[in-house]
């Protein structure tokens, strides 16, 4: 199966989102960081400053926030909860400059 990577830099770190991976499962940034908080869409959409229609869509269409601010609000979050974000292996801690 043929990869798909998805991958934007923000303040200089590789936020990667797989469509599509060897073993048939999806890697969304947004959705493992949400599910790592343990909050619902409606509660994460809340925190984030976005609209529960925009949040499904970053996890459900393999796509990123433009906003800095959200982006910023996800990396702070993914290195508080020990979640991956670039490539498999490597969490925020490790990516951090």
């Amino acid at each position: 199966m043929q990869l798909c990577r998805l991958a934007l830099y923000y303040e200089g770190m590789e936020v990667q989102s797989m469509k599509s991976q060897s073993n048939g499962t999806s890697h969304n940034p947004v959705l493992a960081i949400r599910k790592a908080t343990g909050e619902t869409q409606p509660e994460f959409a809340n925190r984030l400053g976005v609209g529960l229609r925009s949040l499904k869509r970053y996890e459900l269409e393999d796509t990123l926030p433009r906003s800095m601010a959200v982006m910023r609000t996800l990396r702070s979050l993914a290195k508080k909860h020990g979640v991956e974000i670039g490539e498999p292996g490597v969490t925020a801690k490790d990516g951090a400059q």
